[in-house]
């Protein structure tokens, strides 16, 4: 059917109720309040509790980053040697990690592109460096996850 024939002929009084119908459905959808959310979302859906994320730390460039890190308790952090010397990959430097206060964690000597993780179980303060080099240290501070 052509519409123009439609509205020419006695079929504009079907055309004018359908236009009504659909305002009237229009204004219903954006006049719904839908503030009330326990009206549109079930609780009966269960809440997953997944493990947190792994934090990676790079050492590069003589450097830990991040250098300081807030993660909450049960987080395993990997640090990951990225240097090189020289911009080549064979000629690596050596890094460690060492917590320095506890004696907590220490990393054996890690070569380029080698890696160390530790999960982190108690909230604290944590400090550490590389005793190859002075000047990388860094913080990590574990919070107990309520609290996050």
């Amino acid at each position: 059917m052509d519409i123009g024939n439609f509205l020419q002929g006695n079929n504009y009084i079907i055309y004018a109720i359908l236009l009504a119908i659909i305002a009237y459905l229009a204004y219903q959808i954006n006049t719904k309040d839908y503030s009330n959310k326990e009206e549109y979302f079930s609780a009966d859906i269960p809440l997953h509790r997944f493990p947190p994320p792994q934090v990676i730390i790079n050492m590069k460039n003589l450097q830990f980053n991040p250098n300081y890190v807030i993660i909450p308790v049960n987080t395993e952090v990997l640090w990951i040697n990225l240097d090189i010397e020289n911009g080549v990959t064979h000629n690596c430097i050596l890094h460690s990690v060492v917590e320095s206060s506890k004696g907590l964690f220490a990393s054996q000597k890690l070569a380029t592109n080698e890696s160390f993780s530790f999960k982190f179980n108690r909230p604290g303060t944590y400090k550490y460096f590389c005793p190859y080099y002075k000047n990388m240290n860094g913080t990590i501070v574990v919070t107990d996850e309520t609290t996050m």
